[in-house]
Formats: C-alpha cells, sequence, structure tokens
C-alpha cells in the first residue's frame, strides 16, 4: 500500500503542477502571441476629420505672423489688422478644382473674408449633414496696437462617401 500512496501522491503533485504551471503559461503564451497582434492589426482606426483638422491648422499658421528674415512663423500672432484683406486669401491659398472647399475667416464679428464664396454659399447651410464643417476659433494678439482680436475660422468641404 505504501508504494500505490507514492505513486497516487506523485501523479497527484503531476496533475497539480500542470494546472498551476502550464496551464497559466499557455494560456499567457497564447494571448501574447495570438491574439493581441490580430487586435493590434485588425484594429479599426477612425481618423474623422484629419485632412480638414490639418488644412485648419494651416490656415491658423497662413493668417500668422511670419518674420520675413527668419521665416519663422509666429502662431497667434498677426501684424496689422487693415493687412486683413481679399489678397490675403488670394495671395496665401491655392486649392486643386477637384478638391472642392471653401472657408470663411471672420475677424471680431464684423469683418468677414471668403476663399471660394460660390461653394461656401452652397455648402454651408448643408454642412452638418451633406458637407463637412470645422468650426474653430482662435485668439490672435495684433502686433500694431497690441490688442487681442478673434478670428472665427469656417471650414466647408465636401464629405467623403463610405
Amino acid at each position: 500500500m505504501a508504494k500505490s500512496g507514492k505513486k497516487g501522491m506523485s501523479k497527484f503533485a503531476l496533475l497539480l503542477y500542470m494546472i498551476l504551471f502550464y496551464l497559466p503559461m499557455t494560456l499567457i503564451v497564447y494571448f501574447l502571441l495570438i491574439k493581441v497582434p490580430n487586435n493590434i492589426l485588425d484594429a479599426r482606426i477612425y481618423v474623422g476629420e484629419l485632412p480638414n483638422t490639418f488644412l485648419l491648422d494651416r490656415l491658423h499658421s497662413r493668417v500668422s505672423y511670419t518674420d520675413l528674415n527668419t521665416g519663422r512663423v509666429h502662431q497667434g500672432v498677426i501684424e496689422d489688422k487693415a493687412l486683413f484683406n481679399e489678397s490675403l486669401i488670394a495671395d496665401m491659398f491655392y486649392f486643386h478644382p477637384d478638391k472642392p472647399i471653401a472657408f470663411n475667416l471672420t475677424m471680431d464679428g464684423n469683418k468677414s473674408l471668403v476663399f471660394n464664396p460660390a461653394y461656401y454659399e452652397i455648402a454651408y447651410p448643408l454642412a452638418p449633414i451633406r458637407y463637412g464643417l470645422l468650426i474653430s476659433q482662435k485668439e490672435f494678439i495684433v502686433l500694431k496696437d497690441k490688442n487681442i482680436t478673434n478670428i472665427n475660422f469656417k471650414l466647408v468641404s465636401a464629405k467623403k462617401l463610405r
């Protein structure tokens, strides 16, 4: 009987060893080598309005003051309110005709500049549904008189159909 007890104990110890060591290690290896990479590679990333966000950032930097000597762009600074006119937009931006886009820049709620006004008049009323709309407001410091002014950016673009 003593021999059968030792064999029974070694089988029990072997079973306990497998349950406590091999089963958790097998599960860890399975998740680390199979499940985690599959979840990472199969993940769907929604970029949303990413191209329009880049374009809005480009608008912010184009409206900002650029030092002619160094070429440095001072974000959030404009040189003079008088320079905020149609030639500013005409000189700064070019968009491909196949990519319809329009934007409206409004300074202090009264002076407004529109790029591509024909498209803006059509797209802005239908913007949340039919067209993409991105609205931003940013404070700018005017270098000439050291005042703070607000510029509203309304960017309208064609939505991609999914």
